[in-house]
């Protein structure tokens, strides 16, 4: 089943449990974590011996999340490695490896620690979303080294870096962290981690803290709060959440020192003269028309007073032909 390099790492360290099928062992992996369970584990492809090393506070949801096609082929999932090959070898040729079951604030630690061990062929943050090949410009080098030195960590998170590396358990020993490393270190899950979504809920990354956020896109903390606490989109294009919007949301960026992530950044410095975008919808139909950058805009394009505009979409109306709104999406989760 095992291909021998795996065989011999299962043989030697005490893992929780071995499910040789992921789909036809499904109703045994659901009653095993029918009670919330937060762990490590291993998605291994028994036809070509490539695996995954992920984490998650609900095993069960994140493993129904994986056996349901439909959400696997949606946009915002389908372009990750692990699931390419789900959708390409099917949920039975996968086996699941519980490697360990630990609290919330452990897992980021944890996880990074065996990626780091076992070099898993699918796992996003060593392969799938390096920019291989691409030279970055004198001022996506400069952004970056900014992104690096905006990072700090706090006490806690010190203390976790510190007791996850210590002795036999610390496979750098006698050598430095890359880049990835020091970045799978230091994101860690915690109370002050904001989610960054896109205007339609696709969530783009998650980051430590705000302060992390406004220092990277030359914001203000007053700024981010302002959006937080009135559910506004910042800048026209993204929410800033403090907490997931839904349970098995997946972030699209993995890697704060990958093209993708600069492009983000880049592309949020940007638009900063976006104060409050108009999106525009036909009202019979309610499909998405375009949108303007601002109500003065908005106003001149389409030659309706702003105090009209303004009116129509505090009061829920249609207004010549058209709904006006200051969200991409009609019908959002959260008021």
């Amino acid at each position: 089943m095992f291909n021998k390099d795996l065989f011999s790492f299962l043989r030697n360290h005490s893992f929780v449990k071995v499910y040789e099928y992921l789909k036809d062992n499904r109703v045994d992996i659901m009653m095993d974590h029918k009670i919330n369970k937060s762990g490590v584990y291993i998605l291994y492809n028994k036809t070509n011996t490539h695996y995954y090393v992920g984490s998650s506070i609900n095993i069960s949801g994140r493993m129904k999340n994986y056996l349901n096609i439909k959400n696997l082929e949606l946009n915002q999932n389908k372009n990750m490695p692990i699931v390419k090959a789900l959708l390409k070898y099917g949920h039975n040729n996968f086996a699941l490896i519980i490697i360990e079951y630990l609290p919330e604030s452990e897992l980021i630690i944890n996880e990074s620690y065996w990626i780091n061990e076992l070099k898993p062929y699918y796992n996003v943050l060593l392969e799938a979303y390096r920019s291989t090949g691409y030279i970055h410009s004198e001022k996506t080098k400069l952004l970056l080294r900014n992104l690096a030195l905006a990072r700090t960590h706090s006490d806690y998170t010190k203390e976790l870096i510190s007791l996850s590396t210590r002795g036999i358990r610390n496979p750098f020993y006698g050598k430095k962290h890359s880049l990835v490393s020091k970045e799978l270190i230091s994101n860690k899950k915690s109370k002050g981690s904001i989610y960054i979504y896109d205007n339609l809920l696709n969530l783009q990354i998650v980051l430590s803290s705000i302060t992390e956020l406004t220092k990277a896109i030359h914001a203000n903390n007053g700024t981010i709060n302002e959006i937080l606490n009135k559910n506004r989109l910042f800048r026209g294009k993204w929410y800033i959440k403090n907490n997931l919007l839904f349970e098995d949301d997946i972030p699209l960026i993995h890697n704060k020192y990958s093209k993708r992530y600069v492009d983000l950044i880049e592309e949020m410095q940007k638009c900063v003269y976006i104060k409050q975008a108009i999106f525009v919808f036909n009202s019979k139909t309610k499909e998405y028309i375009r949108t303007f950058d601002g109500i003065v805009q908005t106003e001149k394009e389409l030659n309706i007073r702003h105090e009209k505009i303004k009116d129509s979409i505090e009061k829920n109306i249609e207004l010549n032909g058209y709904i006006f709104s200051y969200h991409r999406l009609l019908n959002l989760p959260f008021s």
